[in-house]
């Protein structure tokens, strides 16, 4: 009969996201993972691999976790769907979690550390973007169908545009912009896809 697990991979995942989150890929160690995880080299080898693999795992982990947490609470059913997708940006810097406070989001910082040097982490980092851009896309179809956004507005590149938003956004939270600047930005970006009236008055 195999022995049973003695790890606990969603409590160990959440542990090296935090410590991915905080110290980066290349600083982090795999000692760093042993005092952090309190799990020996062979056990996180033989469940995970290499640091790499880990890595890959962690950052999966944090966008099914962090992030879709985000986009239902913001982008599912929130009521309006355009406020839905204003809070959705300036909860990304004004809602951070005290432990991982002016590390921006562990997604954006993955794409600009590591970005297309290792397929199996790009791949990882296109899907997690590629998730918020469908949920996003979805968000402003609903403002489309409810009368709050233009409704000449295409869905698809307006979520690719505020994709796009915010990790200049979360850079320059992680650099010490005032939060009040950064939701100034947010609001100026978002005001073209907003329904105006006198637009389709009829002549």
């Amino acid at each position: 009969m195999p022995r049973p697990k003695k790890l606990n991979e969603p409590l160990t995942l959440s542990k090296t996201m935090l410590l991915f989150w905080t110290q980066g890929y290349a600083a982090t160690s795999m000692r760093d993972v042993e005092q952090v995880t309190g799990l020996s080299a062979g056990s996180l080898y033989h469940e995970f691999g290499n640091k790499q693999a880990l890595f890959q795992r962690s950052l999966t982990f944090y966008i099914n976790t962090v992030i879709q947490t985000r986009i239902d609470k913001y982008l599912v059913d929130f009521q309006p769907a355009m406020e839905g997708v204003r809070r959705f940006l300036v909860s990304a810097f004004k809602q951070v979690p005290q432990d991982v406070a002016g590390q921006s989001c562990l997604l954006v910082n993955t794409a600009a550390e590591i970005g297309q040097d290792d397929d199996a982490i790009g791949k990882a980092v296109r899907n997690g973007f590629a998730r918020l851009e469908t949920a996003l896309a979805g968000a402003f179809e609903t403002a489309k169908s409810q009368g709050e956004a233009s409704r000449d507005l295409d869905s698809a590149l307006a979520a690719k545009h505020v994709a796009l938003l915010m990790p200049g956004l979360l850079i320059a939270a992680k650099n010490r912009a005032k939060p009040g600047e950064l939701e100034q930005a947010v609001d100026l970006a978002l005001t073209p896809y907003y329904y105006v009236s006198d637009q389709y008055a009829p002549d």
